[in-house]
């Protein structure tokens, strides 16, 4: 059994997930480069990556900004 007195530690996430919405939103406020957030935002949600920690965001983000035309 455990020690009723101990005390008790919360597991905390790394990182919260957030809306695709949001991560566009936040994305807009530094970069220009609407037209690529745009398409970011339509390849994401047809492939329903509607919810997702900031950094995986981030890196899908980066590979569609570098892929070929």
């Amino acid at each position: 059994m455990s020690d009723p007195t101990a005390p008790v530690q919360a597991s905390v996430p790394a990182a919260f997930p957030m809306a695709l919405e949001e991560f566009c939103a936040r994305r807009s406020s530094d970069d220009r480069r609407i037209e690529l957030i745009g398409g970011f935002f339509h390849v994401e949600k047809r492939a329903g990556h509607l919810r997702d920690t900031e950094a995986n965001f981030n890196s899908r983000f980066q590979a569609f900004a570098n892929a070929p035309a």
